[in-house]
């Protein structure tokens, strides 16, 4: 941020030094494929591995560490919970399927 000189509230955090997009906000292809190389890089090549899934990591690592859904949501810049809920019911599904109770079920069939 140093480098870039006077930058103002609400002015992107990532900008292009290509030719052609010299100062403007980074594209969510860039973003991705930059990701993308940087995850190849150390050895996560599968195609599981994507900025959205780093996305879906820092969500469900803050809410498993007792964050809130508002906790999640800022960071992730969400302009709705309703959007940061998704990442809850991934939590909830998990710990459904690790419920003692139901592995009793399955262990009568």
């Amino acid at each position: 941020m140093q480098l870039r000189g006077k930058v103002r509230i609400g002015d992107p955090l990532f900008i292009s030094d290509s030719n052609n997009s010299r100062g403007q906000r980074l594209t969510t292809k860039t973003i991705s494929f930059t990701v993308k190389e940087g995850l190849r890089v150390i050895g996560l090549d599968g195609h599981e591995f994507t900025s959205h899934s780093l996305r879906h990591t820092t969500a469900e690592t803050i809410l498993r560490a007792g964050g809130t859904i508002q906790d999640a949501k800022g960071v992730l810049r969400h302009s709705s919970s309703v959007t940061t809920q998704i990442y809850i019911q991934s939590l909830a599904d998990e710990t459904r399927l690790k419920n003692p109770a139901e592995r009793l079920i399955d262990t009568m069939f």
